[in-house]
């Protein structure tokens, strides 16, 4: 395949050279014929600055149908190298550093930290024109030209060139850099579009980052290969999605699970109703989306939700689910999309149809890898294959079910948690819209597994219901420990929750506010856990986990309780309930209250005693038998 990302639009403009290519959200639009003219002279524009073949030029913009013509303009004579328009002083520097650009690209009358961020490195800024009406047509939109686009020379990109570097996280090391070259985008997005059997009467809204491969790829390009249009919006406004779609017709828009929860929260809230719409389907991609939400958005839209599994170095799409009436399985992210897909244990084998391990991959969208990072390289390719760091298998017909992150299985003692298994449980219950599991770092256990959700709208559930929620449905290891409820989780440029980070940004709220035991029993099972965990002023509301407590320890505490309170409670008893106001609440239901009384009263003679009396008291008594 000889192709690069200037014949594709070459092709665009032979097949379909009036036809709508890009369009703004105020219905202005240009043809691919007029695209290829303004991509063909901004690139001259470029090197008539110095720019040349293989030098990086930061692309630093805002969605629009502007960034879309400056990434194919930049791609035909360099390399882009998208930098969010977001980002802070230092974060664009950084990214300015570590990919080696030569120049920056933005717009005439923004990005005031990226300007500083050049400036502060020498390096040019060619800033570009908004898109305006054409004073001859009010419907078509055209671009002012690039001041001294003297003719230079210039060589065509060739396919194996590297088009864009794509930074994108990784938890266990610093950001990599991702090389996808011509080739790649270009088979990426015609698998892409494949897939969903994209026509030139089709029109996609953009909501996601066009500096993402979501964006670039799974929208922009993956619609130009087939000559339809892309209407390019400023980015996802839950409240302005529902008249897009009414006023700008499109056939299929995509975005990630967090944007369609927010939508379908902002339609139960307003009670929203969509009039006669276009769409023929959504696509949903970048993480996994719940099987309640895919039923709640197909109910509105009535069209199908087409989920997909997508991966950066993989130029984006490697799975996804078919058309109807094709089969689309629940809980599965779809069939290979022209991309080879196999199940890798840890020792380089491959996994027969059914068992869990690594998802390795090989295709013509795959990244060929780093030249310069050869340790890097190392770690991702096996083979020839590569790593995705993905969890999952393949079922007897070739569909794919995730199972998460390699590196976001979590350690809790002896058992390993795959943090997907127990938000499945989490979104099952009525009252959560988002949840998402990570570990905390525990003294005992190595890690603890917490979670954090977000309530519908209108819903009354809380952290103690929801765990209980859990426990009838999960083994007593996979429940979190803690369910922190917030107004929303903290979610990245891509739509995914950072699980490793979420420990630390959250830590503020795993410190219960302080608060003393009520009543005489409160105050017995907190001396309880002060003995046992080896801690002073346990409050109500302290938990069991966060004081560093583990298996070992509830047998002891349980045990003790037992002994004195005549009960058999089970250790998950401590699990269910891990405050000690939770956990004494459950001991006076259960135990008889004669028995609760006389205790009481012995613990308020106890009271009535000195710190010395107090301690002279244990010393001198036996201890029940501990397991």
């Amino acid at each position: 395949m000889r192709e690069t990302l200037l014949t594709l639009l070459e092709a665009g403009v032979s097949g379909a050279p009036e036809s709508r290519a890009l369009l703004d959200i105020d219905e202005r639009f240009i043809s691919y014929k007029t695209l290829l003219q303004n991509v063909l002279e901004q690139a001259k524009a470029l090197v008539s600055q110095g720019i040349r073949r293989g030098d990086r030029v930061a692309w630093i913009m805002p969605n629009g149908p502007e960034a879309a013509l400056a990434f194919l303009a930049i791609s035909t004579v360099a390399t882009a190298v998208p930098i969010r328009s977001t980002a802070s002083f230092e974060e664009v520097r950084t990214r300015l550093e570590s990919t080696r650009a030569r120049a920056v690209v933005m717009l005439n009358d923004r990005t005031f930290e990226a300007s500083g961020a050049a400036e502060s490195l020498h390096l040019p800024i060619v800033r570009l024109p908004a898109f305006t009406e054409s004073p001859g047509n009010g419907s078509s939109l055209t671009t002012g030209l690039m001041a001294s686009a003297d003719a230079q020379p210039w060589v065509r990109p060739l396919p194996d060139d590297v088009a864009v570097i794509l930074t994108a996280p990784d938890h266990a090391h610093d950001a990599r850099q991702v090389p996808l070259t011509h080739r790649n985008l270009v088979s990426a997005a015609r698998h892409v579009a494949a897939s969903l059997d994209l026509q030139p009467t089709d029109c996609c809204l953009n909501l996601v980052p066009l500096d993402s491969m979501h964006g670039l790829i799974g929208c922009l390009l993956a619609s130009m290969t087939r000559q339809a249009s892309v209407v390019c919006s400023p980015g996802f406004c839950a409240n302005r999605l529902g008249p897009w779609i009414v006023r700008l017709k499109p056939t299929w828009f995509s975005a990630v699970p967090a944007m369609y929860q927010a939508w379908a929260d902002q339609l139960l809230t307003t009670r929203e109703r969509l009039p006669q719409h276009a769409l023929r389907l959504v696509r949903s991609c970048s993480t996994a989306m719940s099987t309640r939400l895919q039923k709640e958005i197909e109910s509105v839209l009535q069209v199908p939700v087409i989920e997909a599994y997508s991966v950066s170095e993989a130029g984006h799409q490697i799975t996804s689910n078919p058309l109807p009436p094709r089969l689309r399985k629940p809980g599965s992210v779809g069939l290979p999309t022209g991309t080879r897909v196999v199940i890798m244990d840890d020792a380089g084998g491959f996994l027969p149809t059914g068992q869990t391990g690594e998802i390795v991959v090989q295709g013509d969208g795959v990244t060929p890898g780093s030249n310069s990072d050869p340790e890097l390289h190392r770690r991702t390719f096996v083979q020839g294959w590569y790593r995705t760091g993905d969890l999952g298998r393949l079922d007897q017909d070739g569909y794919l079910f995730l199972s998460g992150r390699s590196q976001d299985v979590i350690h809790r003692g002896g058992d390993r948690i795959i943090p997907r298994d127990v938000e499945t449980v989490l979104l099952a219950h009525p009252g959560v819209a988002e949840a998402t599991c990570f570990p905390r770092p525990h003294p005992t256990l190595g890690e603890d597994l917490v979670a954090a959700v977000v309530l519908r709208e209108g819903a009354a559930a809380t952290e103690n219901g929801i765990r209980t929620f859990a426990f009838d449905r999960l083994s007593p290891p996979k429940v979190p420990s803690r369910i922190l409820i917030l107004d929303q989780l903290p979610h990245g440029p891509s739509g995914k929750v950072q699980r490793q980070t979420l420990a630390q940004r959250l830590a503020h709220l795993f410190r219960a506010r302080p608060l003393r035991p009520r009543d005489s029993i409160e105050s017995f099972v907190a001396d309880v856990w002060n003995d046992v965990l080896e801690t002073s002023d346990t409050g109500v509301n302290d938990n069991f986990f966060s004081l560093g407590g583990d298996s070992v320890r509830a047998a002891r505490i349980v045990c003790r309780i037992n002994d004195l309170f005549q009960l058999a409670l089970p250790m998950t008893t401590l699990f269910r309930h891990p405050t000690v106001g939770q956990f004494t609440d459950e001991l006076k239901r259960l135990a008889h209250p004669a028995l609760l009384e006389t205790i009481s009263e012995n613990v308020r003679d106890l009271e009535a005693l000195s710190q010395q009396d107090v301690l002279d008291l244990l010393a001198s008594s036996p201890r029940p038998a501990e397991a």
